[in-house]
């Protein structure tokens, strides 16, 4: 059978920047984050028809964008995987495409040791993933694509057709995001709806990635404005390992605790001006650490500058309650209610170009179907 899973991406809120180790994954700061609805990933797993593994990553379809890629891995016993096959009428073959393909096909041997002592087969997989937004900009694609790949992988080799399936299988939320996020850490996020946290460091017998309010506490909506659809110049990973090397890091970090704590009393007020403003800080602290790391990274861009300068002039003169964050990468998300969207997108239409805008919503998190049978 083929499983079919779609899970959307993530926005933090307060942000993951900087780690205590890199396996396993412990960040050096909590995270909160709003899982979204309309930015998502699809991933198709199903049984191989040959000893090798296939991984296939399509590009962002849109009319935007050139044709699509894909890359075929051969992923034999636990002795990594070779390239095999390329195919797509695109002609240029980008390193940062190429480095996404290398990480997925990493991480699904990762999840083949995980569970090679626990599944009598962990068979050969064909597995197909697409994101329907872009990706490598900094709107989160590597959350939503290892939120998708990890449950998809897992209910495959466990034969589960339904998340209820799956946990019955002992593969319970818990499990799916400490795994998700050896893969990518605001991943693990994903595999939750509503509003999530991820705690600062490890040991714990309680879990470090938890729900803290459902979708329906506080219906948020993130429009987001997409200045770039290129992939960013360095990383997230490379920003993680920097981030140390910054002046304001230590600070930083000293203070999240607290932060977290406020982030969530907004959250539980339903306060959308305090979170805002919390919101707020939290980007500009994490890009300040960005640009005074070493060596010093840049995500952000004249137009992203110009933009969030606007957009607050713009709300201190009354014509809109909106709120931006931004994660490792140019564009820019506007949190807001409902009624303020139309208003916001107008008035930014009047006095900036974009390559596209991205209307989201706070989401209830993955969804897994089966097609072609059951288990």
């Amino acid at each position: 059978m083929d499983i079919v899973v779609k899970a959307p991406t993530n926005i933090a809120l307060a942000k993951y920047w900087g780690r205590v180790s890199e396996h396993p994954r412990v960040a050096s700061t909590p995270s909160l984050s709003m899982t979204l609805s309309n930015s998502y990933t699809t991933t198709v797993v199903g049984e191989s028809t040959t000893e090798a593994s296939i991984l296939e990553v399509r590009d962002h379809a849109s009319g935007l964008s050139e044709a699509g890629y894909s890359y075929g891995y051969k992923c034999v016993g636990m002795e990594g995987c070779d390239v095999i096959q390329f195919r797509g009428s695109r002609g240029d073959v980008l390193d940062g495409s190429r480095q996404v393909c290398d990480r997925m096909a990493r991480y699904v041997q990762y999840l083949r040791l995980c569970y090679a002592g626990i599944l009598k087969n962990p068979f050969s997989l064909r597995i197909t993933t697409e994101n329907n937004f872009p990706q490598g900009s900094g709107l989160g694609s590597s959350a939503s694509g290892f939120a998708a790949l990890t449950i998809a992988v897992l209910a495959c080799w466990h034969q589960a057709a339904s998340e209820e399936a799956l946990s019955e299988a002992g593969v319970t939320k818990e499990v799916l995001a400490a795994l998700a996020r050896e893969g990518s850490g605001s991943a693990g996020r994903s595999i939750y709806g509503g509003y999530v946290s991820w705690l600062a460091g490890g040991g714990s017998t309680e879990p470090m990635i938890r729900q803290e309010f459902s979708a329906d506490h506080l219906t948020l909506h993130d429009t987001i404005f997409v200045f770039s659809s290129q992939s960013k110049q360095v990383s997230s990973t490379q920003g993680h390992r920097r981030a140390p090397h910054s002046l304001l890091y230590p600070p930083r970090v000293a203070g999240s605790a607290a932060r977290h704590n406020h982030f969530l009393e907004a959250l539980a007020a339903c306060d959308i001006t305090r979170l805002g403003e919390l919101m707020e800080q939290e980007a500009l602290e994490m890009h300040a650490i960005a640009m005074t790391s070493h060596p010093p990274i840049c995500y952000l861009s004249e137009s992203s500058v110009a933009f969030i300068t606007w957009l607050r002039e713009q709300r201190r003169a009354g014509a809109f309650e909106g709120y931006f964050t931004m994660d490792a990468g140019v564009n820019v998300h506007v949190i807001s209610s409902a009624d303020q969207v139309s208003t916001i997108v107008e008035k930014a239409k009047e006095n900036f170009q974009f390559e596209e805008i991205l209307l989201d919503k706070v989401g209830e998190g993955p969804w897994l179907q089966c097609h072609g049978g059951g288990g």
